[in-house]
């Protein structure tokens, strides 16, 4: 069998755990119930699972840009947070920070909305966290860009992993279950089955 190319083949590949009829249509057939579930229940299941682990073949590395004055001063004025803007398609943050040896050096963030928010100074002073005791260094603006490591929701179905991909379809079918079959039972299985795989 081929690899999955559109995501109507992994909702088949999960319909085929449920003993149902695949999808000979499309995933947006409105006449067609197994359709319009797979259709509802797809991309919200893609997207958790992805954001759930580090999965090797998403992570993308990219940069966030600063975009304007800091937000947050400590009551001591000693510390600034500056927000910094996330690319699109970023479903989960994993490191912010680039050291100088080509691995991820830990940045004290945090994230609010669409926005990364660092004290860009921390490293000076030893990166320990927001609320530093210590003045930040001399440089009044911080810089304009920092490399992070990302989870990106912008992945082709050919480059997922295969153990991805039998996560996800069990993933799917447990959501397809009750629709589909009606069938509580079956919702037991599949989660045992999914956790396994998992």
């Amino acid at each position: 069998m081929a690899a999955p190319a559109v995501a109507l083949d992994l909702v088949n590949l999960a319909l085929s755990k449920l003993y149902a009829k695949p999808i000979t249509t499309a995933l947006d057939d409105v006449n067609n119930p197994a359709a319009r579930a797979g259709n509802l229940v797809y991309d919200q299941e893609r997207r958790s699972l992805l954001r759930q682990l580090a999965w090797n073949f998403a992570k993308v590395r990219g940069v966030i840009t600063l975009t304007g004055a800091p937000i947050i001063k400590s009551m001591d004025g000693l510390s600034q947070l500056y927000t910094y803007a996330m690319p699109n398609g970023l479903l989960r943050l994993l490191q912010v920070g680039w050291d100088s040896y080509n691995d991820y050096d830990k940045i004290c963030y945090d994230v609010e909305s669409k926005n990364v928010l660092v004290d860009p100074f921390q490293n000076a002073l030893g990166g320990a966290s927001f609320y530093n005791t210590v003045p930040p260094p001399a440089p009044a603006t911080p810089v304009p860009s920092i490399d992070i490591l990302y989870i990106s929701d912008d992945v082709a179905i050919s480059d997922y992993d295969p153990l991805f991909i039998d996560v996800l379809v069990y993933k799917l079918a447990i959501a397809l279950c009750f629709p589909v079959t009606g069938n509580t039972q079956l919702v037991a299985t599949l989660s045992e089955l999914y956790e396994e795989s998992l």
